[in-house]
């Protein structure tokens, strides 16, 4: 503990305040993700793979994002691990530069990706995190030294004890996301029906049965283009169906039956699916694209 306190010591103020910052909210975001029952829940509109591929309509790197959609139990994973570890190796002091250069690369993926549709760019977080990180980085590079009449610069001293120690952030990051997993939330709301796991919905093809889905109940469906597409039924002879990427920064929308309304759970947007999906609140500049749906004698069809 002496070692960590004498190199918060050795710090000029501001990166005191950085490093803690970044720490701390590194290491909570692995352990939030680790807590979240939904997270690798396929059911769940919070699902990390379809997150993933509602990141990648208009994002630069959207292929990499679609491929990644489909393996979003290791990527989840390892996004977990990432984060905490960064955030255990800053706060700890171990191996802080190359846990810097991860945090800006995590960072910057997140920009690319969740934060790249965000307008202005300043509204967005990871855009700021990303600078953080790699202002953080740049403090810590260390002066090059003349050493037999060369310069040198010395990233990491991987001796036997540095070693071990960047073992025991790897063995800590483990730990805590396990944990995380023992602290799980609350399950999804039994209100929503599950899942179409059919594949993509077609013309004329029955999403549900209208007696499986009460009234003010939701059912997640794959919409014709791949998107993630949601069907609520509004009332006895009424149903609605929307795409669920918010129209913001791409995230994938829920229904919250307490309030009536398509919560991003990212920035907080809420649209009205008696208003055709129109905006209620937060950051989206636009509604969500509406799915034609009708009510079929004893099913719910997409038109």
């Amino acid at each position: 503990m002496s070692s960590i306190a004498n190199s918060f010591r050795k710090q000029a103020w501001p990166l005191r305040i950085l490093r803690l910052w970044l720490g701390v909210t590194f290491l909570y975001a692995g352990w939030n993700k680790a807590s979240d029952r939904s997270f690798f829940d396929v059911s769940s509109p919070r699902y990390i793979g379809r997150q993933l591929l509602g990141f990648s309509h208009g994002s630069p790197i959207g292929s990499l994002l679609r491929i990644a959609s489909r393996h979003g139990l290791i990527v989840g994973w390892l996004t977990i691990l990432t984060e905490m570890a960064i955030g255990i190796a800053i706060l700890l002091n171990i191996a802080s530069l190359p846990a810097a250069i991860g945090g800006a690369f995590l960072s910057l993926t997140l920009w690319l990706s969740a934060s790249w549709n965000v307008h202005p760019y300043f509204l967005a977080s990871d855009p700021a995190y990303f600078i953080m990180w790699t202002a953080y980085a740049l403090a810590l590079l260390p002066k090059k030294r003349a050493l037999n009449g060369t310069k040198r610069t010395q990233v990491v001293n991987l001796d036997r004890r540095e070693v071990v120690r960047i073992g025991a952030v790897g063995a800590l990051a483990v730990a805590g996301a396990l944990l995380g997993r023992l602290f799980q939330s609350s399950p999804t709301r039994k209100t929503q029906a599950k899942n179409n796991a059919g594949g993509n919905a077609k013309k004329g093809n029955s999403l549900i049965a209208l007696s499986a889905l009460p009234i003010g109940a939701a059912h997640h469906f794959t919409a014709i283009n791949g998107d993630p597409a949601i069907l609520i039924r509004t009332g006895n002879t009424r149903v609605a169906a929307f795409d669920a990427i918010c129209t913001h920064q791409g995230c994938t929308v829920d229904y919250d039956p307490a309030t009536k309304t398509l919560i991003c759970p990212c920035h907080l947007s809420q649209f009205d699916p008696l208003s055709h999906a129109a905006v209620m609140a937060g950051p989206a500049p636009a509604p969500l694209s509406e799915i034609s749906v009708k009510i079929d004698g004893t099913n719910i069809i997409l038109v």
